[in-house]
């Protein structure tokens, strides 16, 4: 009888079967084998004619948690499905939607070796044709945001500014002269429940201490970053070599070469600075009344406001490079509250550098460059791997979609540290946490990154489309991590959906 159900007990979950379903698709989509969801069901008398409609059992096992999508090599909840919805991007670092729901795409215009493309904002239409926007900002964009009638666009190049972006084309700069530009850029703007506009600067270093791994070092000879405090050093002096890797006669650091751009002696006093660095700021909606509002952050490249209105950031841990090399960092998600100082430089997860764990095999321990430092922050809400690359998230509001309340949120990844493979890939997945609990679980997993992968490649954000029933990824493509070489229209929107 079509269409057909039944009251089944169910020691799993519920599945509807859709047009095209068999029960082989079925259990391989589920990661179990046909015997076992054949034995679930025992009301089908013929398994090798199920109808749209009606509902079958996914017994509970080993891999139940878990589906494999065979066509993108990514792994997902049970009834869950994924789909690529726009291809041939070109580094594509966020989205957003109008108040008519229509899609918008950045393409940040970032540079890697010979590839480039212009950073330019993208409109989805109806047809799935693409039309371009605007062009012709300062790259890298990191981000994209539309509020009221407007975008407004983080412009990362240096110096860095917001600008304000309408429909017809006129554009306006909201913020200018914002220390970007160094090793860590601008996030994307976001508006509270207070309709002030909040976003980020990043540090211009790995861990506060200008040198050799700062690419950004011939063209800004003096650019360092700018603490957002009165800081008391602790009187440490770096060579201007990796200490990893140092070579006789390597001179000691001196002028730009140091910990917020001075040398460092004991019980000297760096004077704070307006605008800073590694900071999350706040400002009304047309960039006037621009403030501090938490400090001591390294690289808070996602922020958003959760239903209850609360602020959070996503932070990448300190890396193994440079003059002061710091190992094992974890990348954190962070409430953010006004005020407070969440411990960059001299702390990794509010956990001193001088900890044991974060000394590089080959290299010293991690001394703190500061002597008074202020008060810590609470703890982070949870701990992602190091290098995991914690970038853009969102909270799910549709009990439709499920988990009501957590924060998806993209993990770019790596494969290597410095050109050497890590132990095992870092990243590479959608994760969602329980910001009351601080438990992570896998959402979206890429189960082989690398050269053979035919699904994402690079999260780099997760976000709901404005309803909250379908989650996008935001895939940046190939930047020449993975095996492949850096590539133009490697990077695409994927679709999940139940």
């Amino acid at each position: 009888m079509k269409g057909r159900k039944f009251m089944l007990e169910c020691n799993g979950i519920l599945y509807k079967v859709e047009a095209g379903d068999t029960i082989v698709s079925i259990a391989r989509k589920h990661g179990i084998k046909l015997a076992d969801i054949i034995m679930a069901n025992p009301h089908l008398s013929d398994p090798t004619r199920l109808e749209p409609g009606e509902e079958i059992c996914i017994p509970l096992g080993k891999n139940a948690h878990q589906v494999i999508d065979m066509d993108f090599g990514v792994q997902l909840p049970p009834g869950y499905r994924i789909n690529k919805y726009v291809k041939d991007l070109t580094f594509p670092t966020g989205i957003t939607f109008n108040a008519a729901g229509d899609m918008f795409v950045v393409e940040s215009g970032y540079k890697v070796g010979p590839v480039q493309n212009p950073a330019r904002i993208l409109m989805l239409n109806s047809d799935h044709t693409i039309s371009v926007i605007a062009q012709g900002f300062s790259p890298p964009v990191t981000g994209i945001t539309w509020y009221k009638d407007s975008f407004y666009v983080s412009e990362s190049g240096y110096p860095g500014q917001i600008t304000r972006l309408y429909m017809d084309g006129t554009r306006e700069t909201v913020i200018k002269d914002l220390p970007a530009g160094g090793d860590h850029q601008l996030s994307q703007v976001v508006f509270g429940p207070d309709e002030k506009m909040y976003f980020a600067i990043g540090t211009a270093t790995n861990s506060g201490v200008v040198g050799p791994d700062n690419k950004w070092l011939s063209k800004r000879p003096k650019f360092h970053d700018i603490p957002c405090r009165y800081y008391e050093l602790a009187g440490q002096n770096f060579v201007s070599a990796n200490p990893l890797t140092p070579e006789p006669g390597d001179p000691v650091i001196t002028g730009a070469f140091q910990p917020f751009g001075r040398q460092s002696k004991p019980d000297q006093v760096v004077k704070a600075s307006f605008p800073c660095t590694g900071a999350i700021y706040q400002a009304n909606i047309d960039g006037t009344g621009m403030k501090v509002y938490a400090d001591g952050v390294r690289n808070p490249f996602g922020l958003g406001f959760s239903p209850s209105g609360n602020l959070f950031a996503t932070d990448n841990g300190m890396d193994i490079r440079g003059s002061r090399p710091v190992a094992n960092a974890w990348d954190t998600f962070e409430e953010i509250h006004p005020g407070e100082w969440y411990g960059w430089p001299d702390y990794v997860a509010r956990v001193p550098v001088t900890d044991p764990q974060f000394k590089p095999t080959q290299g010293p321990q991690p001394q703190f460059l500061i002597k008074n430092h202020p008060p810590l922050a609470e703890g982070p809400v949870a701990k992602f791997t190091p290098h995991s690359v914690a970038a853009k998230f969102d909270f799910s509001v549709s009990r439709e979609f499920g988990y009501v309340g957590e924060a998806f949120v993209a993990l770019f990844g790596h494969l290597y540290h410095e050109g050497k493979p890590l132990p095992e890939p870092a990243g590479f997945k959608v994760v969602r946490v329980n910001i009351k609990t601080g438990v992570v679980h896998d959402f979206m997993v890429i189960l082989q990154p690398g050269p053979d992968n035919r699904g994402p490649v690079h999260p780099i954000q997760a976000k709901f489309c404005p309803r909250g029933l379908k989650l996008y990824v935001v895939d940046f493509g190939e930047r020449g991590e993975t095996g492949k070489p850096p590539a133009r229209r490697t990077g695409a929107i994927w679709e999940i959906s139940k």
